[in-house]
């Protein structure tokens, strides 16, 4: 089975769970199910892998790395990521946009 690409809500929703962790707000681990449930509740599971929490986690690291300059995390860094963190340092106006319009797109079941 094929992997399905992230798309820039997904990115969003991965950097502000990265940013939760790193303020203190929640564990990483918490992060991840959230993550995970939030996207594979949102009616779009096609295997039992599709964005399963060891996929988020892994996906953490790797914002991480790009949120530390690379001082830690996982230095395999998808194009999408890249842009949509630079979204983040450049215009966080647009970002948290971008983030409203991913929480809208997979709720927080939650809340």
């Amino acid at each position: 089975m094929r992997n399905t690409k992230w798309n820039k809500y997904e990115a969003a929703l991965l950097i502000d769970g990265y940013n939760r962790v790193a303020n203190g707000k929640i564990s990483r681990k918490e992060v991840a199910l959230n993550i995970s449930e939030r996207l594979r509740y949102s009616g779009l599971v096609d295997s039992e892998t599709y964005r399963n929490v060891n996929g988020i986690t892994l996906q953490l690291g790797a914002i991480e790395f790009l949120m530390t300059d690379g001082a830690h995390g996982i230095s395999h860094v998808s194009n999408l990521f890249r842009e949509i963190i630079k979204l983040f340092k450049d215009d966080y106006a647009a970002f948290a946009n971008l983030l409203e319009e991913a929480n809208h797109r997979y709720p927080n079941k939650t809340s």
